[in-house]
């Protein structure tokens, strides 16, 4: 038996060889597919729906429906360039639903932001204006900044901005990477840097983000990779997760993606 999967795969190469033979259909087209043993019943089915999904294709493309790839890319959405959940948001962007984790993440990110911009000092949540939250989610709002009061990683970093916007441009697509903090420090005379993306959720995050950061933020200071450091900070429960040198993604991988989406779409 076909697990799902492979079914959907052999349906999908099926409904391509059926564009491409102009329609052929019946018991001629299984000698050219060469059916393995003991899948020749289904290939009636195979057929059938190849033929619904090329009617969907073509559904879509009367009614205007076909993707339309966007000039500006999120960063964050970079790990899911060409997998199906991207190609199904392209398709059909809807914004996502309201939750109280999303309104919580967007009020510590406003409270972090603003503690960083008053000159490194430190405010509590009703001086910096949380005053919209209720009790208890100030206290979990106040339990996260607590988390990341003291971080080891910021020793030596002063504050030097926050919620800052980059682009860099890709294989003709715009990649927007909006920065959550970026800290300095100066040895023998040369910055140092040190980019913070803020993570309110408990799900490990991978590092295609966070290279895109790094990319971004050295171009814009005309400097080397080298110079750059970036993390990770689940304010959860304050762990870090430093990206490493040799985890950085190279440009030339994010370009190669997005040239291979816009081949295929």
């Amino acid at each position: 038996m076909l697990g799902k999967q492979a079914g959907l795969s052999l349906r999908l190469r099926a409904a391509a060889l059926v564009s491409a033979a102009g329609g052929c259909q019946g018991a001629g087209s299984e000698e050219a597919l060469q059916i393995p043993e003991g899948l020749a019943p289904q290939l009636d089915d195979w057929w059938r729906q190849a033929r619904l999904l090329l009617q969907e294709r073509q559904i879509r493309q009367e009614n205007g429906q076909e993707i339309v790839l966007p000039s500006h890319l999120a960063a964050t959405a970079m790990a899911k360039v060409g997998k199906e959940d991207f190609i199904m948001s392209l398709r059909r962007p809807l914004p996502p639903p309201p939750s109280k984790a999303a309104r919580l993440g967007t009020a510590f990110h406003e409270e972090m932001s603003q503690r960083l911009n008053s000159e490194g000092t430190l405010l509590s949540l009703a001086e910096a204006g949380s005053d919209r939250l209720s009790p208890a989610d100030r206290k979990q709002v106040n339990d996260w900044l607590d988390n990341v009061a003291e971080l080891e990683i910021l020793q030596g970093y002063s504050p030097y901005a926050t919620e800052i916007d980059q682009e860099i441009r890709l294989a003709g697509f715009n990649v927007r990477c909006r920065i959550d903090a970026v800290f300095k420090a100066v040895e023998k005379g040369r910055a140092q840097w040190l980019i913070v993306d803020w993570k309110t959720g408990g799900q490990r995050v991978r590092v295609d983000q966070l290279s895109l950061y790094v990319h971004a933020w050295a171009a814009s200071q005309n400097v080397d990779i080298s110079q750059v450091r970036a993390a990770y900070v689940y304010v959860q429960d304050g762990h870090v997760d430093e990206l490493r040198p040799r985890q950085i993604i190279g440009l030339d991988v994010f370009k190669e993606r997005l040239e291979t989406l816009r081949a295929q779409h």
